[in-house]
């Protein structure tokens, strides 16, 4: 099955795991008098959104591969058949929208916070016929004597839920939401210095749960589909919740086979995995004498047979191909580095990758401006991203120094635009100015910041 993976985060980009790290711990109090990690952790740029996902991923397939006895009754012969349920990732985004960035696990249908709310996949859902969008949100802070629908005790940030669009098939509406994995990820790595080696591997469990969901089936101790599986006492089933269960009897197994061939026929693809090129690309500095970026293609999940190639492209400020200058393609692997031979250049970058039965291409463009000689220095800051991005006539710049001069933006056709600063603040460590376009029209822009080899330009999309 094909799979997106979503970020909801606050506005201001806070409050959930993003493109760059998991935030540290400034973020995880538990409201008026309650702070669950106990001890800050700094920001792990390793725990990023992208290898949270892909962790997740990998959970959910090594357990979807497993499919142990089950355990109740005690003695019971069931057969333990595999699942043949597996999972590939399609892409992974971030929304920067304080107005469905909450999570309410008790409300459950009331939008937008509700677990089974619809708002987060009307809005920023991909490819609705053919993938699963899965919404990973941050929950609603804790509120002393909470229950869920059970009567179970909502425990802060030490307690995780998940939610289905449904039981089985319904066209273009196949989606599911998981709350407050962020939040227990800086709890494990408050408590287990500095590293969380569960979550992720819980997230896959859960993960599998909500698709047994979409696969047709039920909590048996809700309604028990299949004789072959004990009602209440339902052990080590996949369909009771909590925990890291795994197994499933053959009638279980067969409701969510039978779903895969008849109704999730779009969803699924048999034989050749599909490939996919997207990849992130980091345009920092790097260091003096090893002028080179790395690509990490982290959606490529690589077959025997699987190729893998970057070409390069010398672009303009618009995105405009140099007059003059050619495409140079290089094989690669998953992992492929590539040198920049010269600085102050602008590059279009696209990744193609094919296993003999599909090909992906995915395309991103990095500045060079940052690679200086050996020994010099730059003054350039570290940390510089642009969000939200599409947006209307209004963006927020985030450096890790304060801004000393406005940036410059300019049209598609390079002509220079009037930009108003609005507001700017410190946060942590790093600063958040606000900028608005003075006569904003749909279209693409640049917004370029610092001079000489300190200069990177950034996209921007106005609607």
């Amino acid at each position: 099955m094909r799979v997106n993976v979503h970020y909801m985060l606050r506005s201001n980009g806070t409050g959930n795991f993003t493109e760059e790290g998991d935030q540290g711990s400034g973020d995880v109090s538990g409201g008026p008098g309650q702070v669950w990690a106990e001890a800050p952790v700094a920001n792990d740029a390793a725990s990023d959104g992208y290898s949270f996902a892909k962790g997740m991923l990998w959970a959910a397939i090594i357990q979807s591969g497993s499919n142990p006895p089950m355990d109740l009754p005690v003695g019971n012969t069931t057969p333990n058949p595999p699942k043949k349920i597996d999972y590939v990732l399609n892409g992974v985004y971030f929304h920067r929208d304080g107005s469905q960035y909450a999570y309410d696990p008790v409300n459950y249908n009331t939008p937008p916070a509700g677990t089974l709310a619809t708002t987060q996949f009307n809005t920023y859902g991909i490819n609705k016929g053919s993938e699963v969008n899965i919404f990973i949100m941050a929950q609603n802070d804790a509120v002393p004597n909470r229950f869920d629908s059970r009567g179970n005790e909502i425990r802060g940030y030490t307690f995780t839920s998940g939610g289905a669009s449904g039981f089985g098939y319904s066209a273009n509406n196949i989606w599911l939401k998981m709350g407050n994995l962020w939040r227990l990820h800086l709890y494990q790595r408050a408590h287990n210095n500095g590293v969380d080696q569960t979550t992720a591997w819980g997230a896959g469990a859960m993960f599998n749960h909500e698709i047994g969901h979409l696969l047709g089936l039920y909590h048996p101790y809700d309604i028990n589909q299949c004789a072959d599986t004990p009602g209440v006492q339902a052990g080590n089933n996949l369909m009771i919740s909590g925990g890291s269960q795994m197994a499933l009897t053959p009638c279980q197994i067969g409701i969510m086979q039978n779903e895969l061939s008849t109704r999730y026929q779009g969803y699924a693809t048999c034989g050749c995995r599909p490939v996919n090129s997207f990849f992130t690309l980091a345009a920092k500095c790097y260091t003096p004498g090893q002028p080179w970026l790395t690509m990490d293609a982290r959606g490529t999940w690589s077959d025997n047979g699987t190729s893998a190639s970057y070409t390069i492209q010398p672009v303009d400020i618009n995105n405009q191909p140099v007059p003059g200058s050619t495409p140079t393609t290089t094989s690669c692997n998953a992992l492929g580095r590539f040198d920049m031979v010269a600085p102050h250049v602008r590059l279009r970058v696209t990744l193609t990758v094919s296993n003999g039965c599909n090909t992906h291409s995915s395309t991103k463009y990095v500045d060079s401006e940052c690679i200086t000689a050996p020994g010099a220095r730059t003054t350039r800051p570290s940390h510089y991203s642009v969000y939200p991005n599409p947006t209307i006539e209004q963006f927020t710049v985030t450096t890790d120094a304060a801004p000393t001069a406005l940036p410059e933006v300019h049209d598609a056709q390079g002509i220079l635009v009037a930009v108003a600063q609005t507001s700017s603040s410190q946060e942590g460590a790093l600063w958040r100015t606000t900028y608005r376009l003075v006569s904003a029209r749909p279209g693409l822009y640049s917004v370029a910041m610092g001079k000489g080899s300190a200069r990177t330009v950034v996209r921007l999309v106005i609607q």
